[in-house]
């Protein structure tokens, strides 16, 4: 991150993709989250383990170059418990990080809460992986599920990890007819069987940014090919 460049973040977004973030890794620019420009406007949000990925759209958000994050879990959950939904940050030397709060995506003086500053260790100069190449470019040839749109909360408290006495052990969850129970099964686990009833999905988030940024990209490439 330059010297006087500034970004703009969704607080919420950026706290849930540090789930996904490597938590003990000698591949340190995985234990932060990635802030970079979306070709379809705004920022993508991006955390990796190297074993699972969380990306985000943030279309208000702003930044010119690929930065890599890493805020304190703890600072980051109060600074929401106070209103923050946005952030600036700022690189006000090489020392130097200026978190500027907002109680609204309005990045200006009226909405905004407090200051604060950090050490350079905020940002984490490294290369973050091409995380583009491994997530799929077209929706799945079926429109049946895997998971057939199940709530969150019948897969809260890690339910089956819980069963799964080993770590690493494989969960494979299969749909039975369409609009019907999930089945799960874990393979260290041969007496047990878990079911997770389905719940309706909205097609209109069938798709997502994701899939609208490859159209767009597609249809570019149409363009310049014709």
């Amino acid at each position: 991150m330059n010297v006087n460049q500034k970004i703009s973040v969704d607080l919420v977004k950026y706290q849930k993709a540090m789930n996904f973030s490597a938590k003990k890794d000698v591949r340190y620019y995985l234990l932060g989250v990635c802030i970079q420009p979306c070709p379809i406007g705004g920022t993508m949000i991006v955390a990796t383990d190297g074993h699972v990925l969380g990306a985000f759209h943030d279309p208000k958000g702003q930044c010119d170059d690929e930065v890599i994050l890493s805020l304190d879990k703890r600072d980051l959950t109060q600074y929401i418990k106070e209103g923050a939904v946005r952030a600036t940050i700022e690189r006000k030397d090489e020392n130097q990080v200026e978190i500027a709060l907002f109680n609204k995506h309005q990045c200006d003086y009226q909405h905004e809460i407090r200051k604060a500053w950090y050490g350079k260790d905020v940002v984490i100069d490294g290369r973050f992986p091409e995380w583009q190449r491994i997530v799929p470019s077209d929706l799945p040839e079926t429109d049946q599920p895997l998971s057939n749109g199940v709530r969150v909360g019948n897969l809260d408290k890690f339910r089956f990890t819980k069963v799964a006495s080993k770590e690493g052990a494989g969960i494979r969850m299969y749909p039975t007819d369409k609009d019907s129970a999930v089945l799960v099964f874990i393979d260290n686990e041969p007496d047990f069987v878990g079911v997770v009833m389905p719940t309706k999905w909205d097609q209109e988030n069938k798709g997502s940014w994701w899939f609208k940024l490859k159209k767009q990209q597609t249809q570019e490439a149409l363009k310049e090919a014709a």
